[in-house]
């Protein structure tokens, strides 16, 4: 904690302060509010008795027993003055267990004005998006879910803490008395309305539940510490609200091409089952996931050494989500692609045949989030390559194979070659060629990127571009 101020008090008229009392502070600015109640904790040589820490004004006048929650430890929801006080005689016990039963007094006037009100002060629950957000952005959202909670308790909250802090201190002083919470259940139960009332307002909006369901949340959560006995509170509700989400926002990624919906589904779906969902959202969401998470995938590969030659290769086949493949979280799919053209500027009738090529791909590290993803793809160039030219009366002429779309793809791209474990032949190792994609968020083209090399040699400039185009098609 840090304060602005911390100022030793003098001229404290002590004849005010019940026990005997150790000193004060002054911690400024006075009055600042917290958005959270802090921890005062005051340590130092130890007195007989009881410590006891006491707020008012700072001439030691209006003193009242601060919400204790331990012995010299207490809560405080704002900066004021606070003295350190000891109760080690029977007397001054009693001085100090008056002082109690005077502020509880007060508090049971002030709960029962609040009771008689039917009108509830419930704040407008912040915005959150269910999916990822920036770093920055989730702490903003945090703060502002903050703010909402400490004013969502208020003043229902802060009386009922009280009203706990001065029976602590009546136990402090060795009182027994039976633990009566009736008007701390009472204010509770106007928490629990506020609640109901902010679920019938805000049901079934997405921006809405991660406010209202952490409320939700920790009023159950009070309630139970309040009345053990009691039912668990609001789970039905908020499984519920979570369950009518999934499907919407499997829709909007459908229709709308939002990718980060993906998050917040399965986010849905945990929190559902967490709060007791019969239904097996894991398998259920990976079902739905295949249907929306298809893709028609189109690999170009471009290359030719500057001014005599270039290639033309080309791929399309269709990529998804598929959950049963063990290979964990990612996009499988598999297509030919073949040679469209080899053309030599040198050499017209020069041809090249070669077979159609067999391409595996996988798309691993499919971050929502961030928009990037990995392409891993076995190869790119055929295994035989095949050239042949016309000779001076006309006739075809074998040259023979020459690999050179190999030679050239291995030259550009050896530094993104790697071998590891095949995820489409049982785990066989195999080369693999691994690609960083952006992902394009709310567009039907989900990827359009190239790399480009251009790479000077002993024969020539080698130029290759290779693109790689991802079209969303969810059934």
């Amino acid at each position: 904690m840090l304060f602005r101020s911390m100022t030793a008090l003098a001229n404290v008229r002590s004849q005010d302060v019940p026990g005997s009392l150790s000193g004060g502070l002054l911690l400024e600015p006075d009055g600042l509010r917290f958005n959270m109640p802090a921890t005062l904790t005051v340590a130092g040589k130890d007195a007989a008795g009881v410590p006891f820490v006491l707020t008012g004004r700072n001439d030691g006048s209006a003193v009242e027993v601060a919400n204790m929650d331990a012995p010299a430890v207490a809560s405080i929801s704002h900066f004021s003055t606070v003295y350190l006080t000891w109760a080690e005689q029977e007397q001054i016990m009693e001085q100090m267990y008056q002082k109690l039963n005077e502020s509880e007094k007060a508090l049971f006037q002030q709960a029962k004005v609040l009771l008689k009100n039917p009108n509830l002060a419930v704040p407008v629950p912040p915005s959150i998006p269910l999916e990822c957000t920036s770093e920055a952005d989730a702490k903003a959202y945090a703060e502002l879910l903050k703010e909402f909670m400490v004013e969502a308790y208020q003043p229902e909250g802060e009386l009922i803490g009280r009203l706990l802090a001065i029976k602590r201190g009546k136990a402090l002083l060795g009182r027994e008395q039976e633990l009566v919470l009736t008007l701390e259940n009472r204010l509770m139960t106007r928490m629990v309305k506020k609640v109901r009332l902010l679920m019938k307002t805000y049901y079934g909006q997405e921006e809405k539940l991660n406010a209202v369901g952490t409320l939700a949340m920790k009023v159950a959560k009070d309630v139970q510490i309040l009345d053990p006995g009691s039912e668990v509170l609001f789970a039905e509700e908020i499984k519920d609200w979570s369950e009518s989400l999934i499907d919407k926002m499997l829709e909007e990624i459908r229709t709308q091409h939002d990718y980060r919906k993906v998050s917040a589904v399965w986010k849905m779906g945990y929190w559902a089952s967490l709060l007791g969902s019969q239904r097996s959202w894991a398998e259920e969401i990976q079902a739905k996931l295949e249907r929306v998470l298809q893709f028609q995938m189109r690999l170009n590969w471009e290359m030719g050494i500057e001014g005599e030659s270039r290639y033309v290769v080309e791929g399309e086949f269709p990529i998804g989500f598929h959950s049963k493949k063990a290979i964990g979280p990612g996009l499988t799919g598999s297509g030919k692609a073949k040679m469209l053209s080899a053309e030599f500027e040198s050499d017209e009738d020069w041809w090249v045949e070669a077979p159609p090529i067999h391409v595996e791909a996988i798309i691993t590290g499919f971050d929502v989030c961030g928009l990037k993803a990995n392409l891993t793809i076995n190869r790119f160039f055929p295994r035989e390559e095949n050239h042949f030219t016309l000779d001076s009366d006309g006739e075809v002429m074998e040259i023979g194979p020459m690999p050179l779309m190999e030679i050239a793809w291995n030259a550009v791209y050896d530094y993104r070659k790697h071998t590891g474990p095949s995820w489409y032949e049982d785990g066989e190792a195999s080369d693999q060629y691994t690609f960083e994609l952006n992902l394009r968020n709310k567009d039907v083209i989900a990827v359009s990127d190239m790399d480009e090399v251009v790479q000077p040699g002993e024969t020539g400039t080698l130029l290759s571009w290779f693109t790689v185009e991802m079209t969303h098609t969810p059934k």
